[in-house]
């Protein structure tokens, strides 16, 4: 993809992503206005923990955009920036991952020993995977940036050219393998985050759609808000976990092909993988909107008091 190109299509979508981020923002920030509206822990953490990662995320690719301008180009600013937007993406795509197993956690009943321990310290476990799953990227991360500071081969005019030849050949082959080691964490992560998001929304909706089954059964009527409230937050992220699958077949297809003749032609500055990942990162930020009611009632609220000043001054 042209740079240009990426430039008028990320763009756009990025700031779309940033400026959803920062309402989403100040509906956590501002004090509850709706009635109904009550934010307890983990959920909060994992809320907070959504909007700003996936407001650094596509800040980052907005920097990506402007850097297309940038002349000359930055190629140190490129690899700190490209190291922070694979962070802040798996960080923020593990925070999905968790707010599914939460909802399925606390709506779908087990009767096993270890659900019922991780249901009764499901706080700590969130917590506890939350830090872990950071400490992975984190590391994951530094990995892959020392991989990028590989040291060049260069000509040598003495008698000792072919042990120093060879001593650099030895040290490129740690930093290139210390990329691939990167390149498999971030890929396995991927693909459990993928996992776990379908196995947990789909059991969960599996479980609701009974439940209400057997409500129609009984004459009883199913028209609660709690009940309206999970099943709303099911279907959204079932299809967040459709809109992710082709995101994580496209990372996983560009890491198999990454050694390949023809992978710098296909995609030689990520270009594609960035556009694709502000797409996704936006719209995952508009299921978030829809499924959590902080978000939705708040933004109404607000909307409504912006009407109604409008009115008074036209009045």
């Amino acid at each position: 993809m042209d740079d240009h190109v990426f430039a008028a299509i990320s763009g756009p979508i990025s700031f779309s992503a940033i400026v959803l981020n920062i309402v989403f923002s100040f509906c956590l920030l501002c004090p509850p206005s709706v009635q109904g509206v009550n934010l307890q822990q983990p959920l909060k953490v994992l809320l907070v923990s959504m909007v700003i990662f996936s407001f650094l995320h596509q800040t980052t690719i907005m920097f990506f955009v402007c850097q297309v301008a940038t002349t000359p180009f930055v190629y140190g600013l490129y690899l700190t920036l490209k190291q922070l937007f694979y962070f802040t993406n798996v960080v923020n795509l593990s925070s999905v991952t968790w707010l599914s197993i939460l909802y399925y956690v606390n709506i779908v009943p087990n009767n096993g020993q270890l659900f019922i321990w991780i249901k009764r310290h499901i706080k700590n476990v969130v917590y506890f995977g939350l830090v872990a799953d950071r400490g992975i990227v984190l590391t994951a991360g530094v990995l892959d940036y020392v991989s990028t500071l590989r040291p060049e081969e260069q000509p040598l005019n003495s008698s000792s050219s072919f042990n120093v030849t060879a001593e650099l050949s030895s040290d490129r082959d740690v930093f290139f393998y210390l990329g691939k080691i990167c390149t498999v964490i971030y890929s396995f992560h991927l693909l459990i985050s993928f996992g776990t998001m379908i196995l947990s929304w789909s059991s969960t909706y599996i479980y609701l759609r009974r439940h209400m089954t057997r409500m129609e059964e009984s004459s009883s009527p199913f028209s609660q808000p709690q009940f309206q409230s999970q099943m709303r937050v099911t279907v959204t992220g079932l299809v967040q976990a459709a809109l992710f699958f082709p995101y994580c077949l496209l990372i996983i297809t560009l890491v198999v092909t990454h050694s390949l003749p023809g992978y710098n032609d296909f995609d030689p500055n990520d270009n594609i993988q960035t556009t694709v990942s502000s797409l996704f990162g936006l719209c995952s930020s508009v299921c978030l909107g829809f499924s959590q009611s902080v978000f939705r009632q708040r933004v109404v609220s607000l909307l409504e008091g912006v009407f109604k000043q409008c009115n008074n001054l036209n009045g």
